[in-house]
């Protein structure tokens, strides 16, 4: 028998686990210049295992403040599904921005499951949500396609079921289709998951380009989602500050991917 090397041969495998949870993030320029500590923040390392954060009662410069925000990240493998599986989700109760964008919960959540036989790994944004957003205290009601990508859960699946949202779906793109093809650059795919609104908009409150203008605020972007053959990124809120104040506050950002090496 030859003696063990320490070094991994051509038939194993390892797998390198990533998954991240960022509940806050944030700036202001004005009336002060503060950059805000990222918040309820962690990270999965590359051999797997289990995490949580959580941060009570917090708030920057009286402009931005939530009530709880709490953040896990966990990678094992099951037996039962035969698959390598990983979780990254991000809490946020009582997200408040300027008095003017609120929300009672905020929830991301990216899951992985790569299954052993090394087939393309089903990564889903299932479960991330709004509950009660609202702006200038009326209610905002989007419609998210988790839907979409729940169910088309791999790269491959997505794009082929891309051609019969195209339309739809290239309103929602970050950049433009090239040749009919799902858009994407350098391998990864750009859009927000916001399909539309279940009512309408209120009075003053316009939809520009893939975000939200606000009046007296600035700009609200909603579930920012990035694609690749195997990671999944989500930002469920994006406030670009421009009148009186000026700044960025994020929330609910996830993101998770995993593969197997060599």
């Amino acid at each position: 028998m030859p003696p063990k090397t320490g070094k991994t041969t051509s038939d194993e495998l390892i797998y390198l686990y990533n998954a991240s949870a960022v509940a806050a993030t944030g700036y202001l320029t004005l009336p002060v210049a503060s950059l805000m500590e990222l918040q309820a923040s962690i990270a999965l390392p590359m051999g797997g295992g289990y995490g949580r954060v959580r941060v009570e009662n917090f708030t920057h410069h009286g402009i931005f403040s939530f009530r709880s925000a709490e953040s896990e990240v966990a990678g094992r493998s099951s037996i039962k599904k035969n698959s390598r599986n990983t979780l990254a989700q991000t809490v946020i109760e009582g997200f408040n921005v300027h008095n003017i964008v609120t929300c009672d919960r905020i929830v991301s959540r990216i899951a992985v499951h790569q299954p052993m036989d090394g087939s393309p790994a089903s990564i889903v944004p299932f479960g991330s949500t709004f509950d009660n957003l609202r702006i200038g205290g009326y209610l905002i009601e989007p419609d998210l396609a988790i839907d979409w990508f729940t169910e088309y859960d791999t790269f491959d699946k997505f794009a082929a079921y891309y051609r019969t949202v195209k339309e739809q779906f290239d309103r929602m793109s970050m950049i433009p289709s090239r040749d009919g093809e799902l858009p994407q650059s350098k391998g990864i795919v750009g859009c927000t998951l916001l399909r539309g609104f279940k009512s309408a908009l209120p009075s003053g409150i316009e939809q520009v380009g893939l975000g939200l203008k606000v009046p007296e605020f600035g700009m609200v972007h909603l579930a920012e989602f990035f694609m690749e053959q195997n990671k999944r990124r989500l930002r469920m809120i994006r406030t670009e500050l421009g009148c009186g104040s000026e700044g960025c506050y994020g929330g609910g950002s996830t993101s998770g991917n995993g593969v197997g090496w060599p």
